[in-house]
């Protein structure tokens, strides 16, 4: 039978987990007040034509690539939810926070990094930490090599998609989808315990040096 300072302290934890994510969806509500759907399209270089965010506007889709027809659209927000993309290709939606995450490749990485960048970003001021919340263990070496692992991902994505002119001025373009397609199943292969974060980390290597090939052959990057 529980004890009251067994009690106790299941209660103790439980309102500091809810404090702690009361934190996190203050955060997020403040950044969805501040940055906007387009203000992340028009920072990562989508053409946006209108200059006001009060009404739709169509694109072409930023993450499954180029379309004959915009099958994506950019909606302001409506008092019911924050601006988002939709796309009817990918049957998917992002806010301002899901578009930061997916251009950056921090999706199924810790929310805490994410908020933190985008507050720096856009000069978005950070609640203090609540101090009755427990801090975090140290982490262990399994979860220090997937940590690792994750950041490595990230920025092989991040310097995917900046090369992306570079590989279609090469005539490499189906490079650039392979790297893509590569990427999302080593991440997938990581995750499920499939393959080792230290062996992945290694196959990373190896796409970072096939995206700085490519950058060194074109011209302008």
């Amino acid at each position: 039978m529980p004890t009251k300072d067994s009690l106790r302290e299941s209660r103790q934890e439980a309102e500091a987990v809810e404090k702690r994510n009361q934190w996190y969806r203050d955060r997020i509500g403040v950044i969805h007040e501040r940055v906007t759907a387009y203000d992340i399209l028009r920072r990562i270089g989508v053409d946006i034509r209108q200059s006001s965010d009060d009404r739709p506007e169509q694109i072409s889709c930023p993450f499954h690539g180029e379309d004959r027809r915009p099958s994506a659209r950019v909606y302001p927000d409506d008092g019911d939810g924050p601006s988002h993309v939709w796309c009817y290709t990918c049957q998917k939606r992002w806010d301002a926070i899901d578009l930061w995450r997916e251009f950056n490749g921090q999706m199924g990485e810790p929310l805490g990094r994410t908020l933190l960048e985008m507050e720096q970003e856009f000069g978005v001021d950070t609640p203090d930490y609540p101090e009755e919340v427990r801090r975090r263990p140290e982490p262990t070496p399994d979860q220090k090599a997937m940590q690792d692992f994750g950041a490595k991902a990230s920025l092989v994505n991040k310097r995917l998609i900046e090369s992306r002119r570079a590989f279609q001025y090469t005539d490499r373009f189906g490079s650039f989808l392979r790297i893509g397609v590569s990427l999302d199943n080593l991440r997938a292969k990581v995750v499920n315990g499939r393959c080792p974060p230290g062996q992945g980390s290694e196959a990373l290597d190896r796409l970072l040096d096939s995206v700085a090939e490519v950058v060194r052959d074109c011209p302008f990057d």
